[in-house]
């Protein structure tokens, strides 16, 4: 088995290494700018959720925007942290805003 420095190649834009699953080291404090989608399967609230969804909100050359696209249902959580963070909107990924509604979840663009 090679051991591979997998942090550095996922946030390498060039690299084929395009997929994770993270359970919750790289939620928080992981900076890969070009990451634009996060598929979220687990219970989040708060600060943890505000640094999870900055995971894919960051400007990159190229990327639109950030998507969570939300398997559980933290629609309300997701409000309730924006509505406490809300700024003037200084930049395009200063403020998120929801893009469309679905039973049982909900897709986020940012």
């Amino acid at each position: 088995m090679v051991k591979e420095d997998l942090e550095t190649k996922f946030k390498d834009p060039q690299d084929p290494f395009r997929l994770v699953f993270v359970c919750a080291m790289w939620l928080t404090g992981f900076d890969a700018p070009c990451c634009h989608t996060m598929y979220v399967d687990k219970p989040m609230a708060g600060h943890n959720l505000m640094q999870a969804i900055a995971r894919v909100n960051q400007v990159f050359a190229g990327k639109d925007g950030g998507l969570v696209v939300d398997y559980i249902g933290i629609a309300a959580e997701v409000n309730k942290v924006l509505a406490a963070n809300e700024r003037p909107i200084t930049s395009p990924s200063a403020h998120g805003r929801r893009r469309s509604r679905c039973p049982g979840g909900c897709v986020f663009r940012w």
